[in-house]
């Protein structure tokens, strides 16, 4: 499903995703994680928090089950559930690199500079070169006038 949705065939993951489900499997929480993010990438958000509340249900400790609804409130304009949902997921893992970075997202539109420059420094830690977050730190220092520590 993830090597599909990302050769840009999210069309066939979703339908891969959807008769597994309707042939009675029991899906793993990730799976069900997995098939929000292409139903969020949609802009189907009704099914999406279905099924993440049906992961969660599944099991509360698996991180991308937060990960994923704070992308969904933050579709939704609702950045304090998106921050709340992300502490939750840090909370199960501090690990995970993309929490982080999604946290320094919504930290940086709230202007909390500092606070996402620490997040980003954090994901870039754990996870090398993860060019996002690299991308989205020389961003900040742009934000902040500190063009040549955007440029290294």
């Amino acid at each position: 499903v993830i090597a599909l949705s990302k050769s840009n065939k999210k069309e066939t993951a979703k339908s891969v995703v959807k008769n597994f489900l309707e042939s009675g499997n029991k899906p793993s929480p990730e799976l069900l994680c997995n098939f929000a993010s292409l139903l969020i990438e949609s802009s189907k958000f009704d099914e999406a928090v279905a099924y993440l509340n049906h992961a969660e249900d599944l099991d509360p400790s698996v991180p991308c089950i937060y990960l994923n609804r704070a992308l969904l409130h933050e579709r939704l304009e609702n950045s304090e559930a998106a921050l709340a949902d992300l502490n939750i997921a840090l909370k199960i893992d501090q690990t995970y690199a993309e929490a982080w970075n999604n946290l320094a997202l919504i930290q940086r539109k709230k202007q909390f500079f500092t606070q996402a420059l620490e997040s980003l420094n954090k994901a870039i830690e754990l996870k090398g070169t993860y060019w996002e977050a690299i991308n989205n730190r020389g961003l900040i220092y742009k934000d902040l006038g500190r063009l040549e520590d955007a440029l290294s």
